[in-house]
């Protein structure tokens, strides 16, 4: 028998063990008919006379066996003519992260070795990570954000600007209501309106976000797609044009869909990340805060500068700054641009800044807001850490410091799941289903009794049920579990919603069509 060099001894071993089988039924087979010839050797019928056998072969007489084969050596042999194949461990080619398409560590990298892959942080502060199993990051999309493809879509079902506010329906239909010299509210036209209209040209389009600025409001739908609407005069449509528009027109320039948008109440640019990760800004930027590293107006998205490497995991826009957070796996780092006047980019300094400049303290981000001369974050543990301006109490620290930098602790306040910030005032959705603001009450944003509070308390009305909330330039509304819209603060314009254009610092139900 032949066997080739390549096959293993295992191999060999296997084959002989089944040729020995082979040869030892077909000997039982005839057991009953044939007998030994002692004398010969060979195996006879039993009527064989010792006449040569029919097939011409010669009787085993202690001649060699077939010559020409080359013997199957014995398990025990040295083998010096066989090449054997190598054990599974020593030929073993390690996967890396992208093979085994793991999105988090640590896993097998199929040869018993740990292999720690990047991590789950590009779902951002619209998530909880639950656990990494087998290098896939398990997640919970937040109440205030939606499954997408890739991971959680922020979900802001309001946006609150100067003196207009916007709400999406449980269909991703947008309605718009109060101030509209410009066409902010998209339905054509520029009317004032004391209750919500309903958004023209989006028909065919669901949203899943909407935000507001000063005078122009956008919407992001499902498929990342981003429409804005209003005021243009810096071009904070993003549509290559300074021409107001009243009904929604797409963004140009973008070759990437949108995961998340963020647009200052009091604000005259937009920026965006994009699913490529790169910031964009658009807009006014007289301060610098689009962060391309001048001060000349955009009416496209334009890349940000000097942004370190990372995922971008959030962005916030302030009336004239800009704040982004960037996780290189191994930490979060805050970074801000544009109007530092009273320290609202929180560097140290009040020395305004055209590209992006790190936090004098470093600031584990997991929630990013700014307003009209001030920044807050919330961390891992949901303890919210503000800067900039404090003449209102809108920091919500106790000191009664105009301006606080370095970034400083809210008094009092743990817990927390999502941070907004308006002109002047700063709200927060508790992990309790509470929201508690603090800071300006002029005209009775925070719900509270006095014209201003330094620490953060309860809104009447949502003590254990906030679903979403947003902050507009000087009022506040929410939805809560029971599904009420509720505004409350300035009403000048009827950005409450209400009928009337009398502000209000108890929270009022308004009715979608």
């Amino acid at each position: 028998m032949h066997l080739p060099p390549s096959l293993s001894r295992r191999a060999r071993h296997l084959i002989v063990l089944l040729a020995s089988l082979a040869l030892l039924t077909a000997c039982s087979d005839t057991a009953g008919h044939a007998t030994i010839d002692a004398g010969a050797g060979d195996i006879s019928d039993a009527d064989d006379t010792g006449a040569p056998d029919d097939t011409g072969a010669p009787d085993d007489t202690g001649a060699p066996d077939d010559t020409g084969d080359t013997d199957i050596p014995d398990a025990d042999d040295a083998g010096t003519g066989d090449t054997d194949i190598p054990d599974a461990a020593e030929t073993c080619i390690p996967l890396s992260c992208a093979d085994l398409a793991a999105q988090c560590g640590p896993v097998d990298d199929g040869c018993g070795q740990t292999l720690q892959c990047g991590s789950c942080a590009a779902y951002g502060s619209d998530a909880e990570l639950t656990a990494c199993i087998e290098g896939t990051c398990n997640y919970v999309c937040l109440a205030s954000s939606q499954p997408a493809a890739d991971g959680c879509r922020d979900a802001r079902r309001l946006a609150l600007g100067s003196g207009h506010t916007c709400a999406l329906n449980a269909e991703g239909r947008a309605y718009c209501w109060g101030s509209n010299p410009d066409g902010r509210l998209g339905d054509g036209t520029t009317e004032r309106r004391l209750v919500p209209v309903a958004v023209q040209g989006l028909e065919s389009i669901v949203l899943n976000a909407l935000y507001a600025g000063s005078s122009h409001t956008c919407g992001l739908s499902d498929a990342g797609q981003v429409y804005c609407w209003g005021g243009n005069a810096e071009g904070q449509l993003g549509d290559g044009t300074t021409v107001d528009r009243l009904v929604p027109t797409p963004v140009t320039g973008l070759s990437e869909p949108v995961l998340s948008l963020a647009i200052g109440a009091r604000g005259d640019h937009t920026c965006a990340i994009t699913a490529g990760g790169t910031p964009h800004c658009w807009g006014r930027n007289a301060e610098g805060q689009l962060g391309d590293g001048t001060t000349a107006h955009r009416a496209t998205p334009t890349p940000m500068l000097n942004v370190p490497s990372g995922d971008v995991v959030n962005i916030a826009a302030g009336t004239a700054h800009t704040c982004v957070v960037i996780d290189d796996t191994a930490t979060t780092k805050t970074l801000c641009v544009g109007n530092n006047s009273v320290g609202q980019l929180g560097d140290g300094t009040q020395t305004t800044r055209h590209t992006l400049t790190e936090l004098s303290r470093n600031v584990e981000s997991a929630g990013l807001a700014a307003g009209g001369l001030h920044t807050c974050s919330m961390d891992g543990s949901g303890q919210v850490i503000c800067w900039g301006h404090n003449g209102s109490g809108q920091l919500g620290n106790r000191s009664g410091s105009a301006t606080i930098d370095p970034p400083t602790e809210v008094t009092l306040l743990a817990g927390v799941e999502e941070v907004r910030a308006g002109e002047n005032h700063t709200c927060a959705r508790m992990d309790t289903g509470g929201l508690r603001c603090w800071g300006s009450n002029s005209e009775g944003q925070t719900a509270d009794t006095e014209p201003r509070t330094f620490r953060p308390r309860d809104v009447p009305g949502h003590s254990a049920g906030t679903l979403v909330f947003d902050t507009g330039g000087y009022h506040t509304c929410s939805i809560t579990s029971d599904q009420i819209l509720r505004c409350w603060g300035a009403n000048a314009g009827g950005q409450l919603g209400i009928g009337t254009t009398t502000s209000t610092a108890t929270p009022m139900s308004v009715t979608l069509p």
